[in-house]
């Protein structure tokens, strides 16, 4: 499961945007540098609030489960490679040059789709303080 820090910027109806603070919980596959929560500078990650009572600059945590995160490995990489070998076997018949044109056309294709599919948004769960996880907490 990758997770990332964020902090409430503005509400918007059933809506919240977040601003991220800090790089993603590094689920392994990027260190930690992946795009993955990233919007166009200067923009807000608008994400359903989900029923959650929340305030401006409240900090909360983006949570992407690792299903979620393997459909987005698969339309980022899986079906670019997918589109280069099917693109290259249907035009080699017609020879190299074919199959190199094949090739560069549907990894163009494919990643032409990966881009336009229906993203993954992550969801809100309220980040955890010091006494939440029960650290500093006299005993009972």
């Amino acid at each position: 499961m990758s997770t990332r820090p964020a902090s409430v910027v503005a509400l918007c109806g059933e809506f919240v945007d977040l601003e991220c603070s800090a790089p993603c919980s590094d689920c392994g596959g990027c260190g930690g540098r992946c795009q993955l929560f990233i919007v166009k500078d200067g923009q807000a990650l608008r994400v359903s609030r989900a029923g959650l009572e929340l305030i401006p600059g409240e900090q909360v945590q983006l949570v992407l489960a690792d299903t979620a995160l393997s459909r987005q490995a698969w339309l980022g990489y899986g079906l670019p490679l997918f589109g280069l070998l099917v693109g290259a076997a249907a035009l080699q018949p017609l020879g190299n040059a074919a199959a190199g044109v094949g090739a560069l056309l549907g990894t163009s294709l494919a990643l032409g789709l990966s881009k336009r599919a229906r993203r993954d948004l992550p969801r809100i769960e309220k980040a955890r303080t010091a006494l939440d996880s029960g650290v500093g907490r006299p005993y009972a």
